[in-house]
């Protein structure tokens, strides 16, 4: 099913009104002289959707302008995403491979929670917390050690997802099965290989893990 902001997108609920989620209102072609088809407003800056009604296109305007630290007025590009946004600010291990939520690759922690960043609007993470692999280094080290032993790595693109999603798992059970990694990481492609190394480096991990407390 699509979200709010995707049906405004799409022009399948109608333009001249407002919409709202937890987080923001959304509203359609309010600037002829723009070319962003969805403007978001987050509810910090207006009381309740009322007022974010009566607001012109100028005071929205310069309102989302204000704010500073993650855009709310994003132009339907890649900018409208958290995806993009990690890269503009020098999280290079976040990749893109699909754009359609189905490989895994772009995953980063949001608030410490596992999320698509291709498919989490950038205004959604406002004054919260956006963890990539950058941020985990000393986390992940030791399991990224153990999946290039084995010859894992290949090319390298879907690693860092991959590692993202192991990490999650072992913070909600230190010590799984086999079923339960292969289970866990099943939203997790990689072009290059059969996922049997990779599984081979993850259970040698959780071997030493154990071993070495």
């Amino acid at each position: 099913m699509d979200c709010l902001f995707c049906k405004i997108i799409k022009g399948e609920i109608p333009s001249t009104k407002v919409y709202e989620d937890e987080y923001c209102y959304a509203f359609r072609d309010i600037a002829p002289q723009a070319k962003c088809h969805v403007v978001l407003v987050s509810k910090k800056h207006v009381k309740n959707i009322r007022e974010a009604a009566a607001l012109s296109a100028e005071e929205r305007s310069a309102m989302m302008l204000a704010v500073g630290k993650i855009a709310e007025q994003e132009k339907l590009d890649d900018g409208f995403r958290i995806v993009s946004n990690c890269g503009k600010h020098g999280c290079q291990s976040v990749k893109c491979g699909c754009e359609t939520s189905c490989c895994g690759l772009c995953t980063v922690f949001l608030d410490d929670v596992p999320v698509l960043s291709c498919s989490v609007l950038a205004v959604r993470a406002q004054d919260r917390r956006v963890t990539t692999l950058e941020g985990i280094r000393e986390e992940a080290r030791g399991l990224a050690e153990y999946i290039a032993d084995q010859g894992a790595d290949q090319c390298g693109f879907c690693n860092p997802g991959t590692i993202m999603n192991a990490v999650a798992l072992f913070r909600e059970n230190p010590d799984p099965s086999e079923e339960e990694v292969r289970e866990y990481l099943a939203g997790n492609l990689c072009r290059c290989s059969g996922y049997e190394g990779q599984m081979r480096g993850i259970m040698n991990y959780i071997t030493w893990r154990k071993a070495n407390g």
